[in-house]
Formats: structure tokens, C-alpha cells, sequence
């Protein structure tokens, strides 16, 4: 009597009980919604390349924008998409996406004081 022992498959594969065999998962592309291509050029985004690091403190700069965007597209319909800016956020040095963070803040709360005034 022979114990039977189901084959195993190294990571990020799955078993294929049909055939017995491993099969890879593919790996799909990442949209690169934040234009990482252009930030990763040594003098766009900041003086030197940036780190791993510094580019997830981008993405989460490039989402505040939207999240505050969205915020106050609901108190004034007339704002523009930031995809339509002069300098959508995608494409903006550090320093740039800080002050944008800081103007949108306060034209949040300027508009929230509106419309409780109203």
C-alpha cells in the first residue's frame, strides 16, 4: 500500500488537480495611473531618482488631491477635473502636489463656511 501525497508547487503557482501539474499565474500589467514612467526620470519629480519610499508618499499625495477634488466638487459644481489642470497631479514636482494639497484644503473649508453661511 503506496500513500498518495498531492504534488507541490512553488510560489505564486496553483495546483492543476485535472493534470496534476503546477501552473504559474500570469502576471497582468499594472496600469500606471500615476505616471510613475515620468516621475522615475532623475529631475522630474524630485532632484535625484526617487526611492521606493518617496513614490508612495506620491500616490498618497496624487489620492488626497483627488479625494479633496471630489469633496469639493460636491459644494461647487464648477470646478474643473485635476486631469484638465494646467498641471494635473500626475505630473507634478513634490513641492507642487504639497501646495496643491494645502490650496485645496483651504478652499475646502472656505467653501464649507460658505455654505454654512447660507
Amino acid at each position: 500500500m503506496s500513500t498518495y501525497t498531492n504534488p507541490t508547487c512553488k510560489t505564486g503557482s496553483t495546483l492543476v488537480k485535472s493534470r496534476c501539474q503546477c501552473k504559474t499565474a500570469k502576471k497582468t500589467a499594472k496600469k500606471d495611473k500615476y505616471q510613475e514612467h515620468w516621475a522615475l526620470v532623475k529631475g522630474q519629480y524630485s532632484s535625484n531618482k526617487p526611492s521606493d519610499n518617496q513614490l508612495k508618499v506620491r500616490r498618497r499625495r496624487i489620492d488626497q488631491v483627488y479625494s479633496l477634488y471630489d469633496k469639493i466638487k460636491k459644494l461647487d459644481k464648477s470646478i474643473p477635473n485635476p486631469k484638465k489642470w494646467r498641471y494635473p497631479p500626475e505630473y507634478c514636482y513634490n513641492i507642487q502636489l504639497q501646495n496643491m494639497i494645502k490650496d485645496m484644503q483651504t478652499e475646502l473649508k472656505d467653501n464649507l463656511k460658505d455654505k454654512i453661511k447660507n
